[in-house]
């Protein structure tokens, strides 16, 4: 077998300039990884006509026709050594909620200071300049996989990028999505149920967030932890264990932030000497923020010139998401676990109507229980459509409707349409009531028996506001 080096050098002979795994992605000057999934599927010989350079898999045997590499620690070396050294400032979030706006405040900030920035996540590959994303490219995944996170990374630093900042989830951990990537700085948010179907225990789920610190973090680096949630103190021991110990902590232990109060525009942090207004809804918004600025300063930024362009901000796109029309207001937001449903709900203040479904071929667990967050602090309820896959939606609307209580029957009505849904929403919204439309964000699909069929709530809004 060859060595790594013989690989690559193999490889950049015959003009490969970038390895992908995806056929749409092939240029001429690109090689083709061919996952055991991929190659059923025939991919192999797409990507031949395509013109890949080379079509590589991790195979025991070897195969004509294939670079065959023995094991996928090899092929994450040869990676590795074919992009080079990873010079950018790194940093990775994990936790069930929160993650989107983490990666976008600290992206936001960053660039806002004067330093090119870019979040990896939910929302796309995205560059960010002077506080707003200039470049964004959608990838389906919270966390890419492992090939394209080091093409992209490649990329961002080429293009003059220093820091990039990355949501790592459980899955995306599980399945190597992260594999050859250290991070210097490692933020866990929260921990609550979702992810089931896939994880099946809670305990499984949570054992795929720890590796982000036990196996990802520099030995150098630093784990910035929620303290407001009581998971934080296995990730400490397991910090301690392995002699992590660069600890720092956001929520009811910050000592970064004395105090915070809310007033109609959002809320005023008070950093000690010096104060920022902060225009976001919700708690859970300011220990997002918190865990963004902790970074920074870990990075070497000053909190004064942190403090200075927190104004600045603005939520990332379907993240508490408002708009105004005419007296009624609109929340679009991605909540789509109990967790969320209930932090969205409750910092709204007034009558609201909530319109949400559950995605279909996903934790079905959670539908009942969101059912009954949603009736408990929600004036009227609307069910609806979300992704429902290759599941029957009326099934998955039978669900969410058992957790409703029966004194809150008249106040609940299924939509499948969500569209219909929406706009049902809109009529029977009263001047200083507030529409909160949950569970897709800036998704801009509805995935139906296998096809994603074009479809946004944020341009629902966008059209009711004509």
């Amino acid at each position: 077998m060859q060595s790594v080096r013989e690989i690559v050098e193999n490889l950049k002979k015959i003009g490969v300039e970038e390895i992908v795994d995806d056929t749409r992605k092939i240029t001429p000057n690109s090689a083709f990884f061919c996952s055991s999934k991929a190659k059923e599927m025939g991919y192999d010989i797409q990507a031949r006509k395509l013109g890949a350079k080379s079509v590589i898999q991790v195979s025991q045997s070897i195969e004509e026709g294939f670079m065959n590499l023995e094991s996928w620690q090899k092929f994450v070396a040869v990676l590795q050594e074919f992009y080079g050294e990873i010079n950018a400032k790194m940093f990775a979030i994990t936790g069930t909620n929160g993650k989107t706006s983490t990666v976008h405040f600290a992206s936001s900030l960053c660039s806002l200071i004067g330093e090119k920035s870019a979040s990896i996540g939910t929302n796309g590959i995205c560059v960010y300049e002077n506080g707003s994303v200039v470049l964004q490219e959608k990838t389906g995944l919270t966390t890419p996989t492992c090939v394209q996170n080091h093409l992209a990374i490649f990329r961002l630093q080429k293009s003059g990028v220093k820091f990039i900042f990355m949501e790592a989830s459980s899955i995306g951990i599980e399945q190597g999505r992260l594999d050859g990537i250290e991070f210097d700085a490692s933020c866990f948010s929260n921990f609550t149920q979702d992810h089931l179907d896939y994880h099946h225990t809670m305990e499984e789920y949570f054992k795929q967030k720890l590796r982000l610190f036990s196996e990802f973090t520099k030995k150098d680096g630093v784990c910035i932890l929620n303290s407001s949630d009581v998971k934080s103190e296995e990730i400490t021991k397991i910090c301690k264990n392995i002699a992590l110990n660069n600890l720092i902590f956001f929520g009811k232990n910050d000592n970064i932030l004395q105090s915070f109060t809310q007033n109609l525009e959002g809320f005023l942090l008070n950093f000690g000497k010096i104060h920022a207004q902060f225009y976001a809804s919700g708690n859970f918004q300011v220990l997002n923020l918190m865990s963004a600025v902790h970074s920074l300063l870990f990075f070497g930024f000053k909190i004064e010139q942190i403090a200075l362009q927190i104004p600045k901000l603005s939520p990332p796109e379907g993240r508490m998401q408002t708009v105004k029309i005419g007296q009624k207001t609109f929340v679009i937001d991605y909540a789509h676990t109990p967790d969320a449903l209930e932090n969205v709900l409750k910092n709204i203040a007034g009558n609201k109507i909530c319109v949400f479904g559950c995605g279909g071929n996903r934790d079905s667990a959670k539908r009942k229980i969101m059912g009954q967050i949603a009736s408990k602090f929600a004036n009227f309820v609307i069910i609806t459509n979300d992704n429902p896959r290759f599941e029957n939606p009326q099934d998955i609307a039978s669900e969410i409707f058992s957790g409703i209580s029966q004194s809150f029957f008249d106040n609940t009505k299924i939509i499948l349409d969500r569209k219909e849904a929406i706009l049902f929403a809109e009529k029977i919204c009263k001047n200083g009531e507030t529409v909160v439309i949950a569970g897709k964000g800036s998704e801009d699909y509805q995935e139906i028996s296998g096809t994603k069929f074009p479809f946004s709530d944020i341009e629902i809004v966008k059209f009711l506001m004509k």
